[in-house]
């Protein structure tokens, strides 16, 4: 028994998953927003990759880490202005981490960004931090909190009751085996039917 407990705590992750969402884009029209290249960050945008990159550096210090970013140029840039501030960093593009389709449901993205989380978490030897895009982000928070998605509204968030709907540059952390999941650097927003846009919501920091 001994063995075997010993066996199986050596293949536990090691370290958490931290999920990125890039900083603001410059405006682009649809579909053309979710083909790469899309558009690049915002000088905003920058500043905001940039806070969430320090935030990691701190949380971080000395680690090799793990970059994963999605085709588009503004995970790409998101990334690159994450790891300025790392001690050490691999870099490595994954399509499945990419951003919402035209005609994808909330569903199939789950899929996909699921199929990448296994894959990413079966053998966790470095942090790893996901540069990735809101919609893709959310349905996977939802995977890992046990939360159940919805149909893909015309407009709006996801994820059920606006839980995840994040901001750019915001930081999630990921327990892998405890399946916690916790807000550490920036914010989210819930969406107001009423008047259609996003304003800023107040909650819990940690959902188990």
């Amino acid at each position: 028994m001994c063995s075997i407990m010993a066996s199986r705590m050596a293949s536990l992750p090691r370290y958490h998953v931290y999920m990125v969402r890039h900083g603001e884009a410059e405006p682009w029209p649809s579909p053309a927003y979710a083909t790469p290249p899309g558009p690049p960050l915002t000088e905003r945008g920058c500043q905001e990759a940039a806070a969430a990159g320090q935030w990691l550096a701190d949380a971080l210090p000395g680690d090799m880490v793990r970059l994963v970013h999605s085709p588009m140029l503004r995970t790409r840039q998101t990334a690159v202005l994450i790891a300025s501030g790392l001690a050490q960093t691999s870099f490595q593009e994954d399509e499945r981490v990419m951003e919402i389709g035209a005609t994808e449901s909330g569903e199939e993205v789950q899929a996909r960004m699921v199929d990448f989380y296994r894959d990413a978490t079966s053998d966790v030897d470095h942090p790893l931090v996901l540069v990735g895009h809101r919609a893709p982000l959310e349905t996977l928070l939802c995977h890992v909190s046990a939360a159940a998605i919805p149909p893909r509204p015309e407009r709006g968030p996801l994820s059920p009751g606006c839980r995840f709907f994040m901001t750019p540059a915001t930081v999630y952390r990921i327990g892998v085996e405890e399946r916690t999941v916790e807000l550490v650097h920036g914010g989210t927003e819930w969406w107001d039917p009423v008047a259609l846009k996003c304003v800023p919501r107040a909650g819990s920091r940690e959902i188990t």
